[in-house]
């Protein structure tokens, strides 16, 4: 049935098989058996159904582990597919045949895009360790990556301080000739963490979003402020007390405004109970006793002093109230008053831009030298011992780094002029001026020569000069040579060599010694080596033996190639069997692991050959003196062209990370990208509260010296 055959006949008799599968992928099939190239046979409607290919197989479903699908077929949108090669350019696609060669960070290796293989960790590029050392020498650690570190620039955070003001950029201070962070102040100072328990800032600090400030007095009128001169005296509902707004207390019975008592004394002090209420009673005439100070001197009649607005008849206040006189010791006043002329007074608020007075808006923020810190014109705390601006200390080193000491003072130091001591030699000569010397490209004043050396003071006793140098003058010099053919002098280019019965040794005249058994001209010894080194016994005596022949072995090198007989090699003038290089050394076979080469060498056909210098702009190579200064994507860092690293998620530039935090530190996340945020603008959310009112825009408050939105519950005052 169902177009079967009967095969393997055996005896009459033999098998139904089924009939070959012939339907094609795609067309109606009645069962799987029906369907070729091992499809099944799915979505069966009335008894008809449609062959599709098996799972992994072209135009099949992708199997649920690897490998997905059959050969070189791809898996995309869960269908085995025929893989579209890449474009060119695009990762696993040809390089293109001129820059940019690959798309985006891809490199070309094999002629093929390939995503760059991650540095090694700890290596330039890779990611800093989990432990020290993060990175490999010199290389440190930022945004989790191992970088070369870029020197921070002039009046930066780690860089040289200027050498006129501003020294160092924004809050940073100069010490050390470094610009680093200041200290920060100690708790409870200006500026410092407010402590957690009372006196929670030192003197008459407040303390302010837990920050010690000097308190900004308030506004005249405000609470707590100063009371107007005319009406309304205060706001609101604000009373004037001692000169100052205060929010009203009712009175207590007896008080001014209070009901009167029920028996004497109805009322305090001077008042009088009328309508059962103390009032005060009829004002006396101005400048009286117990009246209103006039306008303009005399303020009161007679002795009567002015006080709180009344003229009254004076008290010799207490030592250390104000007026009265200062305490012998700490503190001298009380509160905020202020020891002058030995009386307590009042300070007189400084100046705007004078000591201890705010700083102004706009430069100059101080008068003369003071500066500017917590927004208060201040001396310049004097720099150290040593330190820029400094005095010099009073032995060496006498200042810090670089700086050199004039006039008593640490400075930096003006380039001398090329040439001069301290500047760089010149291309030609003179290379210096007078008597200086050259030494590392810099004129010097050359180190006067030790005792014995050449040039140096004769020594008091034996050996009074170094080596052969001899005493002239009281100074070591070098001997003058004796004349040729004189004793000690250069032999002659010809006979005779040397005068009388001098013989040439070494190429010296010398008094003839007889030579010792086994030297040349010696007898030969009676026993092996007969003779010193390569000399060779002839007729008893020992002697040079006839030089090899230029070219030949332990013969001097020819003149012009070939230098050597065969292989020989020409080294320190004289032919030899050449000594094959170490492994790992120049010419050498290279190792079998790394270091392949010894120090800068590169391995090449299994030999180590010194490397060819990348060409200017070219990967590895430095970078152009204009621009382009590096080929294609390649970045300029530390004078050499090298390929970008992209920085790392969550750094600045970096991509965001997909969970919180997004970004690194204080970076905010901005189109997909980690970014230094943008600080607000004065007066807006978040902003520095402006110098003049408005402080802040709509219904933001100054608190701290920053606008905020107004807390819930607040009674919608700001604190600046």
């Amino acid at each position: 049935s169902n177009s079967g055959t009967c095969e393997n006949i055996t005896g009459g008799v033999g098998v139904c098989t089924p009939p070959a599968a012939s339907v094609a992928t795609g067309d109606e099939c009645l069962s799987t058996a029906d369907c070729s190239n091992s499809g099944t046979c799915e979505n069966i409607t009335g008894g008809v159904g449609v062959c599709t290919p098996p799972d992994g197989a072209e135009g099949g479903a992708c199997r649920a582990s690897e490998p997905f699908c059959d050969g070189s077929l791809v898996c995309e949108s869960d269908t085995c597919q025929t893989a579209t090669p890449p474009a060119e350019g695009a990762e696993g696609g040809a390089c293109r045949a001129s820059e940019p060669f690959c798309d985006g960070s891809l490199v070309c290796e094999s002629d093929t895009c390939q995503t760059a293989t991650p540095p090694a960790e700890g290596a330039e590029g890779g990611a800093c360790r989990a432990s020290e050392p993060f990175c490999d020498g010199s290389l440190v650690c930022e945004s989790d990556t191992c970088q070369t570190a870029a020197p921070p620039a002039e009046g930066a955070e780690g860089g040289a301080c200027r050498a006129s003001e501003p020294f160092c950029d924004g809050s940073l201070v100069c010490e050390s000739d470094t610009c680093q962070t200041a200290t920060p102040p100690a708790e409870g100072a200006e500026g410092g963490a407010c402590r957690a328990s009372e006196p929670f800032c030192d003197g008459s600090l407040v303390c302010e979003s837990d920050t010690c400030q000097t308190a900004t007095p308030p506004a005249e009128g405000a609470e707590g402020g100063a009371c107007r001169a005319s009406e309304p005296f205060c706001d609101g509902s604000l009373v004037c007390e001692s000169d100052t707004c205060q929010t009203a207390t009712p009175p207590a019975e007896g008080a001014e405004g209070g009901a009167c008592r029920a028996s004497e004394p109805f009322c305090d002090g001077s008042l009088v109970c009328e309508s059962d209420t103390c009032q005060t009673a009829t004002p006396p005439a101005e400048g009286a006793e117990g009246g209103a100070c006039r306008a303009s001197e005399p303020f009161c009649d007679g002795s009567l002093v002015c006080e709180s607005d009344t003229c009254q008849t004076a008290t010799p206040p207490a030592e250390g109230a104000e007026g009265g006189a200062c305490r012998a010791s700490e503190p001298f006043c009380d509160g905020s008053l202020v020891c002058e002329s030995d009386t307590c007074q009042t300070a007189t608020p400084p100046a705007e831009g004078a000591e201890g007075g705010a700083c102004r808006a706009s430069e100059p923020f101080c008068d003369g030298s003071l500066v500017c810190e917590s927004d208060t014109c201040q001396t310049a705390t004097p720099p150290a011992e040593g330190a820029e601006g400094g005095a010099c200390r009073a032995s060496e080193p006498f200042c810090d780094g670089s700086l050199v000491c004039e006039s008593d003072t640490c400075q930096t130091a003006t380039p001398p002029a090329e040439g001069a001591e301290g500047g760089a030699c010149r291309a030609s000569e003179p290379f210096c001026d007078g008597s200086l010397v050259c030494e590392s490209d810099t004129c010097q004043t050359a180190t006067p020569p030790a005792e014995g050396a050449e040039g140096g003071a004769c020594r008091a006793s034996e050996p009074f000069c170094d080596g052969s140098l001899v005493c002239e003058s009281d100074t070591c010099q070098t001997a003058t040579p004796p004349a040729e053919g004189a004793e000690g002098g250069a032999c002659r280019a010809s006979e005779p060599f040397c005068d009388g019965s001098l013989v040439c040794e070494s190429d010296t005249c010398q008094t003839a010694t007889p030579p010792a058994e086994g030297a040349e001209g010696g007898a030969c010894r009676a026993s092996e080596p007969f003779c010193d080194g390569s000399l060779v016994c002839e007729s008893d005596t020992c002697q040079t033996a006839t030089p090899p022949a230029e070219g030949a072995e332990g013969g001097a090198c020819r003149a012009s190639e070939p230098f050597c007989d065969g292989s020989l090699v020409c080294e320190s003038d004289t032919c030899q069997t050449a000594t094959p290089p170490a492994e790992g050394a120049e010419g050498g076979a290279c190792r079998a692991s790394e270091p392949f080469c010894d120090g800068s060498l590169v391995c090449e056909s299994d030999t180590c050959q010194t490397a060819t210098p990348p060409a200017d702009g070219a990967e590895g190579g430095a970078c152009r003196a204009t621009e382009p200064f590096c080929d294609g994507s390649l970045v300029c860092e530390s004078d050499t062209c090298q390929a970008a690293t992209p920085p790392a998620d969550g750094a600045e530039g970096g991509a965001c990370r997909a969970s919180a935090p997004l970004c690194d530190g204080t970076l905010v996340c901005e189109g997909g990208t980690c970014q230094t945020a943008t600080p607000p603008a004065d007066g807006t959310e978040g902003g520095a509260c402006r110098a003049s009112a408005p402080l802040c825009d709509g219904t933001l408050v100054c608190e701290g010296g920053t606008c905020t939105s107004q807390q819930s519950g607040g009674d919608g005052t700001g604190v600046l």
